[in-house]
């Protein structure tokens, strides 16, 4: 009887809207900073962008690339990466492998409810025994957020606030802020003269659309739940994992969201790098998260 092992997987690509991260089993991540979030269709800057670096970073022909994404983009990654010399490519759900970084039990029949807030999009997505049985996404990330408060205060005052101040603004007042005033800096629409205000914020991110959103999605994959699943989620809570994790007022936003407890889950914002990280160390775990045996015989 002969024996058929496939390719290794020797490292893991993790993209984001800021940055694509290249995950290996050993070393620290290593990041190229790059606007990622129309990857792999229609974003041929990017892609280009990809394709000129993945020859350096899997270093040699041959290597096995496991890819944190989608897999209706399944078949570009192949053709991506199988130019960069790679002989195997294999695309597992982003929110599954946040779900093995946030040391969930993935594999077991039980209801999971991972919540992804990140730079640009929100994701809730409903997993058991390792499937993705219902998830929504919804461009309601930290980039809305902040927009959405920058274009309410120029409405507001004739006021621009700085990008740099409204994600200061954010990080101190959180996603539901209590009522009280606060002075914010800007630069008056007409004439560009610099003016401070006292603000009430909680006034200002009154009824976002952004955080709607973020509550109607969340609602949206909860309303698929089996009665068995739903009871698991009562017993188990929600898991919240990207950077939008840890601003203050998160959990409290996705607690109404479910009407379940929300936990974060440690290092949130690399919870898709960390569960990448482990299925390449895990082949026993990498074969169950793709269906695939590790070795296939022939007599």
């Amino acid at each position: 009887m002969r024996f058929f092992q496939p390719a290794p997987l020797d490292v893991a690509l993790e993209l984001s809207a800021t940055e694509i991260r290249l995950i290996d089993r050993d070393e620290q991540p290593r990041t190229l900073s790059a606007p990622a979030h129309a990857f792999p269709g229609g974003a041929p800057r990017q892609l280009a962008l990809l394709r000129a670096h993945l020859p350096a970073w899997i270093g040699r022909r041959g290597a096995g690339v496991l890819v944190a994404g989608h897999a209706a983009d399944e078949a570009t990654w192949r053709r991506v990466l199988r130019e960069a010399g790679a002989a195997r490519a294999v695309v597992l759900p982003a929110p599954v492998l946040a779900a093995v970084g946030a040391d969930l039990p993935v594999m077991d029949p039980e209801g999971l409810l991972v919540l992804d807030l990140g730079h640009s999009h929100f994701t809730a997505t409903l997993l058991s025994g390792g499937v993705i049985w219902a998830a929504a996404t919804v461009p309601s990330g930290i980039a809305a957020i902040l927009t959405e408060v920058q274009e309410r205060f120029a409405h507001a005052y004739g006021v621009r606030l700085s990008t740099g101040t409204a994600s200061a603004l954010l990080s101190d007042v959180g996603l539901l802020p209590a009522p009280g005033e606060r002075m914010l800096s800007g630069r008056e629409q007409r004439g560009g003269h610099p003016v401070s205000l006292p603000v009430d914020p909680s006034r200002l991110m009154a009824d976002l659309r952004a955080l709607q959103l973020i509550r109607a999605t969340a609602a949206q994959v909860l309303e698929t739940c089996s009665p068995e699943l739903a009871a698991d989620l009562l017993d188990r809570g929600a898991v919240a994992v990207g950077g939008g994790a840890l601003l203050p007022g998160a959990v409290e936003l996705l607690t109404q969201a479910t009407s379940l407890p929300v936990r974060i889950a440690d290092t949130p914002r690399y919870a898709v790098a960390r569960g990448a990280r482990r299925a390449l160390g895990d082949l026993d775990l990498l074969a169950r998260l793709t269906g695939e045996p590790e070795a296939h015989g022939e007599g």
